[in-house]
């Protein structure tokens, strides 16, 4: 899915500031972290305040549907490694990443920032401070696989 997402950020000339090569290479490498994900859950992987509506103490509602899927639970935001949540973590029964997970998870904000990359070609927003912010953040969080075992 990466690959497709690198042909697409082509398509709009996205400059992603990471190599293609190395960025499938590194995937290539760790592909054997994704081979604990053995039943898909459903995740919303945009579940965040601004989604969620609530009144009274209750839920009574929950937007933005776009890129719900059948995954790993860690691709969803409260797991995001550059902005955990350690309450979403808890309802998951986790308190920490072990390195795999934390592999995973890492690769699952790589791809996530590649969607959004794409994303702001036609979505069309006003300043580029979306897109030069996800640019960043690919890069911080590719350089993190360097760091985690």
């Amino acid at each position: 899915m990466i690959e497709a997402l690198l042909e697409d950020a082509k398509l709009v000339n996205a400059d992603i500031k990471i190599s293609h090569d190395e960025l499938i290479a590194k995937l290539q490498r760790d592909k054997a972290v994704f081979e604990e994900v053995t039943e898909p859950h459903f995740v919303h992987w945009d579940c965040w305040d601004g989604n969620i509506f609530v009144e009274n103490g209750k839920i009574t509602g929950i937007i933005d549907w776009e890129r719900v899927l059948w995954a790993d639970p860690l691709m969803e935001v409260g797991f995001r490694t550059y902005a955990p949540n350690s309450g979403f973590q808890k309802g998951y029964g986790i308190t920490a990443l072990n390195e795999r997970q934390q592999r995973r998870a890492l690769w699952y904000d790589i791809y996530l920032m590649l969607t959004m990359i794409i994303e702001c070609d036609y979505r069309k927003y006003e300043t580029m401070d979306q897109y030069n912010w996800t640019s960043d953040t690919i890069v911080k969080q590719f350089g993190k696989l360097n760091q985690v075992s």
